[in-house]
């Protein structure tokens, strides 16, 4: 009998405080650390596809044999690629950016 009590209520809130602690030190240790990972490397992405196909906006660029190669990798990312590079930004707006 204690046993049922014990996996029937104790535990599934044991699991659920754990939770919630690893998650509050996730976000007060690291947090910040991941999302300027994930920034970084999507900055380098985005560098990444230009200097390889930045002939696609208009950029005349002498690298186009080599990227035939990169294109079946890039393929599924380039429309995103695209859509983001293209929209209206000024060098003040990349300035808030970072600053933010």
């Amino acid at each position: 009998m204690k046993n049922n009590i014990i996996r029937e209520k104790i535990l599934p809130s044991l699991k659920k405080f754990k939770k919630t602690i690893s998650e509050f030190f996730y976000g007060m240790t690291t947090y910040e650390w991941v999302e300027l990972a994930r920034k970084e490397r999507l900055d380098l992405e985005h560098l990444f596809i230009l200097l390889s196909f930045g002939d696609i906006l208009g950029l005349p660029l002498p690298t186009n044999y080599y990227s035939f190669r990169f294109l079946p990798y890039i393929i599924p990312e380039l429309n995103i690629w695209k859509r983001r590079m293209l929209r209206k930004r000024s060098l003040l707006d990349l300035a808030t950016e970072d600053i933010g």
